[in-house]
C-alpha cells in the first residue's frame, strides 16, 4: 500500500502545543477519512503478504513544514504465534532491524488472545509495531524485515512442535 506522510517538527526546532494539536487532528482525520466505518485499518489482521496484512500496514500523512517528510507505518502483530510475537518485539531483533533499515521501531498495544477484543473506548489496541523513517523506502525496508523475521520464526515454530 502506498505510505503517506506524516508531520514532523520544523528544522532545528520544536512544535508550539497548537501546532502538534493541529497536527494531530489532521493525522487523525486523514487516518480516519481513509478506514471504512472507522474500522482502523492497522487492526484488519490475515496472512503475511496478502491484502489484509498490507492493509494492516496503515500510513498516515501530511506534508511538514520546511520540506521534510516522516513516514510511519503501523503494522499489527497480535494474532501471530507467541513464538514470532516475541521474536518481532524481542529488543536485539528490534535493534537488528533499526540498524539494517534505519527505521525506528516501537511497539505499541497489548496481546489480546484469540476471541478476544480491545474495548476502544479505553483506547485499548491489539499488539502492533509502529515502523517510522525519512522515506518511504526506509519503512518498507523495515516492514520487510519484520515480515521475514515473523515469518522465519513462526517456521521455525511450526517445525519444532512437529519434532
Amino acid at each position: 500500500p502506498p505510505i503517506s506522510i506524516s508531520p514532523s517538527p520544523p528544522p532545528g526546532g520544536a512544535m508550539s502545543a497548537a501546532d502538534v494539536l493541529a497536527a494531530a487532528q489532521a493525522t487523525a482525520a486523514a487516518i480516519a477519512s481513509s478506514l471504512p466505518g472507522v474500522q482502523a485499518a492497522a487492526r484488519t489482521t490475515g496472512p503475511i503478504g496478502s491484502s489484509a496484512a498490507a492493509t494492516a500496514a496503515a500510513a498516515t500523512a501530511a506534508a511538514a513544514p520546511g520540506g521534510l517528510k516522516h513516514y510511519r507505518l503501523e503494522f499489527e502483530i497480535n494474532d501471530f504465534p507467541q513464538h514470532a510475537r516475541w521474536k518481532a518485539t524481542h529488543r536485539e531483533s528490534i535493534a537488528a532491524i533499526q540498524e539494517k533499515s534505519g527505521a525506528a521501531l516501537t511497539v505499541r498495544g497489548q496481546y489480546f488472545p484469540p476471541g478476544s477484543t480491545p474495548d476502544s473506548s479505553r483506547g485499548e489496541r491489539k499488539l502492533f509495531l509502529v515502523i517510522e523513517g525519512g522515506s518511504e523506502s526506509v519503512v518498507k525496508a523495515a516492514r520487510a524485515e519484520v515480515k521475514r523475521v515473523i515469518e522465519e520464526a513462526t517456521a521455525r515454530g511450526l517445525i519444532s512442535t512437529r519434532n
